[in-house]
């Protein structure tokens, strides 16, 4: 029956279309009260909805609302048995729909498919009813209206301020962050010596600016760039060198007061911690048993080289013996906790010995060297002067050498070590003024200084011919008297014209005077010592005062 299969099909298509309208208005409605449920969440906190959730949840609910669409289709028993129901047919519709599907002919199923074609004849399956479900529409309409009235919403002036304030971090810090690693490179250009490089470590320096990272977090930013500066301040520290500096300075006091120039050249430049030209100077004080030409020097040259040399170490040695006995006897007065005092760092550490152990070697190598050479000359003036003797002062102005080169290097390393330690803290520096910047407490560290380049500017406010006073209305008359013509406080009198002296007595104000000084000597915070003191002071003055005796002139145009 082709009539029943069309008819039941368009059924069909008929509730399925209303139970997918019914399907969809549920799945808006839930994925409007979701989307209004985490809008809510970020409301509450003083946020904006993110804008990416709208589109997120709308191809959620048209994806969930199409496959719940599908899964909940009528089938065409359901079909059959609605028209049956809603068109009063008394089963037609589903016997005929059993009676085709079994395949039965003939007699009673023959008069009953034909009675069931002419019953559909007169139908019309549009006729079926498929009411709105207005309370759902409604509230899923007023949920997506109320969802999509959230993203209107903006954040709360807190957020504003927040977020700003994120942005500017993040900015600060990934311009920090790049600054410094600029810093870092200039670093290592000016940075010739290779003692220098070792004691700064620029590996380990590159690798503590690479870990710094741009964030938007304040509290993190200020966390690893303290970090960072604690590091520095570390490596700084391991560069400390005190001890060895009091050293050189003190030896430096004492080379000043030699007569040769170039030691007190040298004690100059100890003395200014400019160790690496002091390297230099020392380097002048080297004896050498061979001329220019390379022809042996008389016994009596080396020995006057070498006199030049052995009091500069001897005063090098005795401002390190006194140094480090002060340092003993500092020591030995226990601190607070019964500790010995730590004011000096140790030197000489890694099996680096110290500038006092250098000093103390020098001055012994050029005492011995000094002394061979005095034996030897002795033994030349005698005659008897052997091979065995010659080799003995070579060999110990061999290590009077050796022990000034030693000398000479480490007062080199010295000098890379206060150079990288220097750079060091003005690197840790502009990472504490970073930390200020971050904090809006100073400016950045890298900004430029003496104001920007020279420009051309335009000022729009200056006016190159003045306006006239514009009367407003509000004018006040001001009334009075010219000058000179008004009554005045003071008065002129002329005097009669003669001669005479004017008497004076000071007897009022004498005691007035005496009353006035007497009250303040008697205060109470003035101490009594002071009292007394300044009581018969003016006590004296009055009683010398009454003694003399006073004149009295009379004016002689009084009778």
């Amino acid at each position: 029956m082709p009539e029943l299969n069309s008819f039941i099909s368009a059924v069909r298509a008929r509730l399925n279309r209303h139970r997918a309208l019914v399907t969809f208005l549920w799945a808006f409605a839930v994925g409007a009260a979701v989307l209004l449920a985490i809008a809510a969440v970020f409301i509450f906190r003083g946020y904006a909805v993110p804008r990416f959730w709208y589109p997120v949840i709308a191809v959620a609910a048209l994806i969930g609302g199409g496959f719940a669409a599908r899964l909940r289709r009528r089938s065409e028993a359901d079909a059959a048995l609605v028209a049956d129901e809603h068109f009063h047919l008394s089963d037609h519709v589903i016997s005929a729909r059993r009676f085709e599907k079994e395949q039965r002919t003939g007699g009673f199923y023959e008069r009953q498919a034909e009675s069931t074609r002419q019953l559909l004849s007169k139908l019309d399956p549009a006729a079926l009813p498929t009411p709105l479900p207005r309370r759902l529409a409604a509230t899923a309409g007023v949920l997506v209206l109320c969802a999509a009235l959230t993203a209107f919403k903006s954040p709360s002036p807190a957020v504003l301020k927040r977020l700003a304030q994120e942005e500017l971090t993040g900015q600060q810090t990934k311009e920090l962050v790049e600054r410094l690693k600029e810093e870092l490179k200039e670093l290592e250009k000016a940075t010739d010596d290779p003692e220098e490089r070792k004691a700064l470590d620029e590996a380990k320096l590159k690798e503590l600016v690479d870990k710094l990272q741009a964030t938007k977090d304040l509290k993190e930013a200020l966390r690893e760039f303290a970090k960072a500066e604690r590091l520095l301040n570390e490596a700084a520290a391991k560069l400390d060198q005190r001890k060895d500096e009091h050293t050189a300075a003190k030896a430096g006091e004492e080379l000043q007061k030699e007569e040769d120039p170039q030691a007190r050249e040298l004690g100059k430049k100890l003395k200014e911690a400019d160790y690496k030209q002091a390297a230099k100077d020392l380097e002048k004080l080297k004896t050498d048993a061979n001329n220019e030409k390379g022809e042996p020097k008389k016994l009596s040259e080396q020995r006057k080289e070498l006199a030049k040399l052995k009091s500069a170490a001897m005063r090098m040695a005795a401002a390190a013996k006194s140094q480090q006995q002060g340092r003993k006897d500092g020591q030995s007065k226990p601190g607070q906790n019964g500790q010995p005092s730590k004011s000096m760092s140790p030197s000489g550490q890694d099996g680096d010995p110290s500038l006092e152990d250098l000093m103390a070697q020098l001055d012994q190598d050029a005492k011995e060297a000094d002394q061979s050479l005095e034996n030897a000359e002795r033994l030349e003036k005698l005659g008897k002067l052997e091979k065995s003797e010659s080799e003995k002062c070579d060999k110990n102005n061999g290590k009077c050498a050796s022990s000034l080169i030693k000398l000479g290097d480490k007062l080199k390393k010295m000098g890379a070590a206060k150079s990288a330690g220097m750079k060091l803290a003005e690197l840790s520096k502009k990472l504490s003024q970073c930390q200020g910047m971050l904090a809006g407490q100073c400016q950045s560290p890298f900004a430029a200084k003496g104001g920007k380049k020279p420009g051309v500017g335009t000022e729009d406010s200056r006016r190159e011919a003045k306006e006239s006073i514009v009367d407003n209305g509000q004018t006040t008359q001001l009334t009075g008297q010219k000058n000179g013509q008004g009554p005045v406080q003071t008065q002129i009198e002329s005097a009669d014209e003669g001669t005479g002296v004017s008497n004076r007595h000071g007897e009022a104000k004498e005691r007035a005077f005496k009353k006035q000084f007497e009250s303040f000597v008697n205060r109470e915070d003035v101490p009594a010592g002071v009292k007394s003191g300044v009581k018969n002071y003016f006590d004296a003055i009055h009683e010398g005062a009454k003694e003399e005796p006073k004149e009295e002139v009379k004016d002689p145009a009084k009778p």
